[in-house]
């Protein structure tokens, strides 16, 4: 409207009609009618062509640049993986890459063979990949054994993304007719599709929002109103930040009961990169009235289950409430949350190991309401105290400080944080991200070092 409200002719948009979203066809999912019309309604010269041919592409092009008055918008009608037989309109190739005979077939069928190289490409990828590695790891503090996830026999573990026990989750108590989930077009990623999957009479509770956070907040705050218990998932960034009016006006100064399943938080969300990697939404969740945040360690959190053998790290932790614990004079306070805790906890085995010292890990998994008691008891215990999470540093840490500030302790631990150091993510592997970012276990037991040196 605005474009068109100022004439602004120097502006042309292309729109790559191909009729999917990640969830299936946009005509089923949140149907999107006649976009021509629409566009023109709003003030915008259209131009309707075959986004295939670059002929149709350049005469629209010129077209468009001799509109005066208004914007124009060329609608570029495509077909999603066009030339590949098993990937034309197929958007479950999303973000997916090809495996080698699947990569061999594509080019064949795109008669590419002879013109790429993928050899060469291959041999070029992998010198990359062997050179950040070796910068990455000069980065990663060193000791006199590699206490890396599974890199020697003690240090085996089984790894699960927490999202799958969110899917386990509705699948075990979607039984409850109140339960109606909203899905944001990548429903299966996140394992919201988990709640109807397997259960057809859950399907006429199970609503495809599109993407379309800040209308999903409204329409779960009515159901929310209405009595039923409304359950939202998408990535984390765009289920607390893009639609952070809606759920401060609407849910939380309504004292409205709405579920927000925020996958992929932090930065271990990885290769998507700095716009997918929510490192903000303790700030911005966390303070609004009335909502609890809480950042789960992992995918069990609520159905953990502890082994009797105790000779490898996983199962090498006593595990108390904080209201259960009894102090066993120990050196060090790490207060984590999420996916740092498991990394607190290798920082514990290593101060253990390699320093004689103990540890203290407290899974902070809920940051609001606060466990201030667990923190306090804490911090009048132990002579350091370090806080780590994969957000922006002082999302928790903050809220830890105050609270042993404002307790007005007679003596106060050496005090520290880790975390993301004001600035946005990039694109990596999970594990290259933590360590580039200083965020592993070898990094918080740095910190804790270097504070216990401190003269």
């Amino acid at each position: 409207m605005s474009a068109s409200h100022h004439k602004l002719d120097n502006l042309i948009v292309i729109i790559d009609r191909n009729y999917l979203q990640i969830d299936g066809s946009t005509e089923t999912v949140m149907k999107l009618g006649k976009l021509d019309r629409k566009l023109s309604e709003f003030g915008f010269k259209v131009f309707t062509i075959d986004g295939h041919n670059i002929n149709d592409i350049i005469r629209s092009l010129e077209r468009a640049k001799k509109v005066k008055g208004k914007p124009s918008a060329i609608i570029a009608k495509t077909i999603k993986g066009k030339g590949v037989s098993f990937m034309e309109n197929n958007a479950s190739w999303h973000g997916v890459a090809p495996n080698d005979q699947q990569l061999d077939k594509a080019l064949k069928e795109l008669k590419l063979t002879d013109k790429i190289d993928l050899t060469k490409l291959k041999k070029k990828a992998a010198s990359f990949q062997n050179k950040i590695d070796r910068k990455i790891n000069a980065l990663v503090p060193t000791f006199t054994k590699d206490y890396f996830w599974n890199h020697q026999p003690k240090m085996k573990v089984e790894m699960e993304p927490t999202r799958f026990g969110f899917g386990k989750a509705l699948e075990k108590n979607g039984g409850d007719t109140r339960v109606v989930c909203l899905g944001l077009d990548i429903s299966d990623s996140v394992k919201i599709s988990d709640f109807d999957k397997n259960f057809p009479e859950r399907k006429s509770r199970f609503i495809s929002m599109g993407i379309q956070e800040q209308n999903a907040t409204v329409v779960a705050a009515g159901l929310a109103r209405e009595g039923k218990l409304p359950v939202m998932s998408t990535y984390g960034v765009f289920c607390s930040q893009r639609n952070t009016d809606q759920i401060r006006t609407t849910v939380c100064y309504g004292d409205l009961n709405v579920f927000f399943g925020g996958a992929h938080g932090g930065l271990s969300v990885g290769a998507d990169g700095a716009t997918h990697q929510s490192l903000e939404e303790i700030f911005t969740i966390g303070g609004l009235p009335n909502m609890h945040l809480v950042l789960p360690c992992d995918s069990i959190e609520t159905e953990k289950a502890t082994k009797s053998i105790k000779d490898t790290f996983k199962d090498a932790f006593d595990i108390y409430l904080s209201t259960d614990y009894k102090n066993e004079k120990e050196d060090v306070a790490i207060v984590a949350c999420g996916p740092e805790v498991p990394e607190a906890m290798r920082a514990a085995w290593i101060l253990k190991e390699h320093f004689h010292l103990e540890t203290r890990v407290i899974n902070m998994h809920t940051i609001k309401p606060l466990d201030k008691e667990a923190i306090i008891k804490a911090a009048s215990e132990v002579k350091i105290m370090v806080t780590a999470e994969e957000h922006q540093k002082g999302g928790l840490g903050n809220l830890v400080a105050a609270v042993i500030t404002e307790a007005n302790l007679g003596s106060v631990p050496r005090f520290a944080m880790i975390g993301v150091n004001d600035s946005f993510g990039e694109s990596g592997e999970s594990w290259e991200l933590l360590k580039v970012f200083g965020l592993t276990a070898e990094f918080i037991v740095q910190k804790i070092i270097h504070l216990k040196n401190l003269k």
